[in-house]
This record gives structure tokens, C-alpha cells and sequence, in this order.
């Protein structure tokens, strides 16, 4: 993570504003899953790239591979368990979410 950048702490696990950006909009597009290319646009292909392996990483998402340039990324589980915590908080202290 970059010196300054929020954190959050969700489930013992500390995610950047970008990783967890990624998981709201996976878990809220109904698919729980993104083409890498719909990351990409969203926060560039560097930090797009990093972000990704973050979350690999961290057991959040999974990767699969149609082709060599075809990838996608699904949440794990533990990935949609962080994302209720995340809408739970937030409920809680009065923000609208969605479902």
C-alpha cells in the first residue's frame, strides 16, 4: 500500500481504498466476478495490476483464464464475507448501500 493511502481493516485483514473499491463493485455488479480489462479501466493497468495480486494474494479473489488474454476475477467466500462486513459498517453508521 502507498505511504498515505486509507486503510481499512476488514475480517483481520488491512485492504487499500483500491482493493476494496474492487470487491464493492464485483460483489454490487451481481456477478461477483470482473474482467480484468473492467479493472483496468477502472484504476489504470499499473495499479490495476497490483491490486489483483493483492487480493490473490490475500485470498479474496480467484483468477481463471478462458485465454491468454482473457481473465477474470471472482470473488472467494472470504471475499464476500469482507464486502458485508464493509455494508454492515457502514449501515451502521448511517450510510446508504446497496443491497
Amino acid at each position: 500500500m502507498a505511504r498515505g493511502e486509507a486503510v481499512f481493516r476488514l475480517r483481520g485483514r488491512e485492504l487499500s481504498g483500491d482493493e476494496l473499491k474492487t470487491l464493492l463493485v464485483m460483489a454490487w455488479t451481481g456477478w461477483n466476478a470482473l474482467l480484468m480489462s473492467y479493472i483496468v479501466m477502472m484504476l489504470g493497468k499499473a495499479r490495476a495490476m497490483r491490486v489483483v495480486e493483492a487480493l490473490k494474494a490475500k485470498g479474496l479473489v480467484n483468477e481463471y483464464r478462458a485465454s491468454s488474454r482473457l481473465r477474470v476475477f471472482a470473488l472467494t467466500e472470504e471475499g464476500r464475507a469482507v464486502v458485508r462486513e464493509f455494508v454492515e459498517e457502514a449501515r451502521r453508521l448511517g450510510v446508504r448501500c446497496p443491497a
